[in-house]
């Protein structure tokens, strides 16, 4: 079997977890209404709303916590398959609800599973595909968010809400089975010092051609360089580890750039229109019978623009396409994977936190016309600051990437510098060989 099919099984198991959490984050716009309805046996407010909306970001951070402690300590596959089984159970939980604190509940279970998966999704997408292929596979991430919010609008129109939960457990189920075959991380076992078993998996993945050879070699090279510390760290050692990570340029740049793309993505709507699709499109159309079919055709639009721009990574740099949530699987140096992931998973769960909670207040005070005026602002201010501190990372190695982190710039651009530095001195030196010669030259016209 061909390298991009291996990687494309694998990278499957990612994109239906993304799939899941795209009818999470959707399941709101056809549950709240549902729940508000005259007839609904479960009966609740706006604050009760948007905290049902919302608590899937709270949930999120202590997913993406426990998701980093477990992908370091029991590796990428093992993290990835545990952390699955809250998001099935809280499906499992909704369905059966008959109170607010019960659905809540569920809610929570599947915030814990969808934060967890984020960030480990773009590592495994990282760790596991080429250069080559990372930047399609990280963008299909996004698309695949976004296909999960469309089919849980379809569902939510034509089925009850707890049917619409149940089928919801589906992706989840599908993605377990596959995540079962997968080989370790080849990254995760080089950093364990488990070189020949990252060498077998590493060729499964990728191939055994030159360049796949030369990436192999400088992973387990720059990890044979980094020294092994066999002393047992208290959890004292291990938060000053942790603190002192910030006074470093390799974690402080790229922590930076989540932050901005958990703005960003905010900013979008990215998490936002999802949830409240009925509520904004009836504001806008000022007809609520509509509202499904122009919900529809966004769906449709935002669906087919993100599967669009998996192909613009193809074609165009890294700068010029859809950026944010494929960054978690580029920017982090294996050495902080860990804690940038649970540091990301912070950033990016208090921005959805924030987006979902504000979200119906400021439709209630603002209108939707000034809410898309105010997150298109922060949308400008943002993107003209990923300007300034986004690397093109298009067919770079994670290995060349972290080092761009470390130095400043990559090794090849120090290379250009050394040809034109060596080029420079060349010709001085030529420059000062026929000056000599012309002086010489004239010292004997002298005498003669």
């Amino acid at each position: 079997m061909l390298p991009v099919f291996k990687q494309t099984w694998a990278v499957s198991a990612v994109l239906l977890n993304m799939l899941a959490q795209g009818m999470l984050l959707s399941y709101t716009s056809s549950l709240l209404p549902a729940l508000r309805a005259p007839d609904s046996d479960i009966k609740i407010d706006l604050n009760t709303a948007s905290w049902l909306s919302s608590c899937v970001g709270i949930a999120g951070i202590p997913g993406f916590f426990i998701s980093a402690f477990l992908m370091n300590w029991r590796g990428r596959k093992q993290a990835h398959a545990i952390v699955l089984i809250p998001g099935l159970i809280g499906w499992l939980v909704m369905y059966f609800a008959n109170n607010v604190t019960t659905l809540a509940l569920g809610r929570v279970l599947g915030g814990f599973t969808a934060g967890a998966t984020v960030s480990l999704g773009a590592v495994v997408i990282g760790e596991y595909t080429s250069p080559n292929n990372r930047g399609t596979f990280l963008n299909l991430k996004t698309a695949s968010v976004c296909l999960g919010g469309m089919v849980i609008h379809i569902l939510g129109t034509f089925y009850h809400w707890r049917t619409v939960a149940l089928m919801a457990m589906i992706p989840y189920s599908i993605s377990l089975a596959i995540i079962c075959t997968w080989p370790e991380s080849p990254a995760w076992l080089a950093s364990k010092k488990k070189y020949e078993s990252s060498e077998k998996a590493f060729y499964w993945l990728r191939g055994n051609s030159e360049e796949s050879r030369k990436e192999l070699y400088e992973l387990i090279q720059a990890q044979r360089e980094k020294p092994v510390t066999t002393k047992k760290m208290t959890i004292k050692d291990q938060l000053t580890k942790l603190l002192l990570k910030f006074t470093k340029r390799d974690f402080i740049k790229p922590l930076n750039i989540i932050i901005a793309s958990g703005i960003l993505i905010e900013a979008c709507g990215r998490h936002i229109f999802p949830a409240y699709a009925s509520q904004i499109i009836s504001e806008v159309t000022g007809d609520k019978t509509q509202s499904f079919y122009y919900t529809l055709a966004i769906d449709i639009i935002i669906t087919g623009s993100a599967t669009f721009s998996s192909v613009l990574v193809k074609m165009y740099k890294r700068r010029c396409t859809a950026i944010p949530l494929s960054l978690c699987g580029e920017v982090w140096p294996l050495e902080h994977r860990d804690a940038g992931v649970a540091i990301s998973g912070l950033v990016l769960s208090l921005a959805v936190l924030i987006g979902l909670q504000v979200t119906p207040h400021l439709l209630e005070s603002i209108k939707v016309y000034g809410m898309f005026a105010l997150f298109g602002s922060v949308m400008g201010v943002t993107l003209v600051i990923f300007y300034f501190i986004l690397p093109e990372t298009k067919d770079r190695t994670l290995q060349e990437i972290e080092e761009y982190f470390i130095y400043g710039r990559y090794r090849d651009e120090n290379k250009k510098e050394e040809a034109k530095m060596n080029m420079a001195s060349e010709k001085l030196l030529k420059f000062s060989h026929t000056d000599k010669l012309k002086m010489n030259d004239s010292d004997v016209e002298s005498k003669m």
